[in-house]
């Protein structure tokens, strides 16, 4: 159970860290796009979180 979870979580990180990536690419070329873009991804890690 707890290796299960381990995973899971790793996965998230890399999830997260890959869209942060993306966030990062998207703020050089529309920083409006990228604000409403965080917003969303806070928003979905916040009820990823409470969902935990």
């Amino acid at each position: 159970m707890a290796a299960g979870e381990a995973v899971k979580s790793r996965n998230q990180i890399e999830t997260t860290r890959f869209a942060f990536g993306q966030t990062e690419v998207i703020q050089r070329q529309n920083p409006m796009v990228m604000r409403l873009f965080f917003c969303v991804m806070e928003h979905a890690y916040m009820r990823m979180l409470i969902n935990l």
